[in-house]
């Protein structure tokens, strides 16, 4: 049995995120089920094509990568001019100057108190059962 999807504007939702959503995400955030999904359909719309273009690059990337990998196996590593490479093909960029980053009114559950790091899809429960 499949996955059920919802129509809503241009969009096929999955019905379990739409219902996660307008479940137990939304309550308590004074963000209307209509809003959030017009909202969300602008979007999704709008960076669709930024998203795109990212992802074509990320793909050329891995390519020259890979190709500089295979042309090079068995050889000897050298790092520098492994970065080298990747500054020239633009996957590494230049450092800018330096930042500070603040933040303000942060859960403590994520600024201060240590959790469990594994994430795995929930839709498998052989990965689950490793994890635990």
């Amino acid at each position: 049995m499949g996955e059920e999807y919802v129509k809503i504007k241009n969009l096929s939702i999955s019905e379990k995120l739409l219902n996660f959503v307008n479940d137990e995400l939304l309550p308590g955030t004074k963000i209307k089920k209509e809003n959030f999904w017009n909202g969300f359909n602008k979007y999704v719309h709008e960076l669709s094509p930024k998203n795109k273009e990212l992802l074509e690059n990320r793909e050329k990337l891995q390519k020259k990568i890979d190709e500089w990998h295979k042309d090079r196996k068995g050889e000897k590593f050298y790092i520098k001019k492994y970065t080298e490479f990747l500054k020239k093909i633009g996957y590494l960029k230049k450092s800018g100057p330096n930042f500070k980053i603040n933040t303000k009114n942060v859960d403590n559950e994520i600024s201060s108190i240590c959790g469990p790091q594994l994430v795995c899809p929930i839709s498998n429960e052989r990965f689950i059962l490793n994890a635990a």
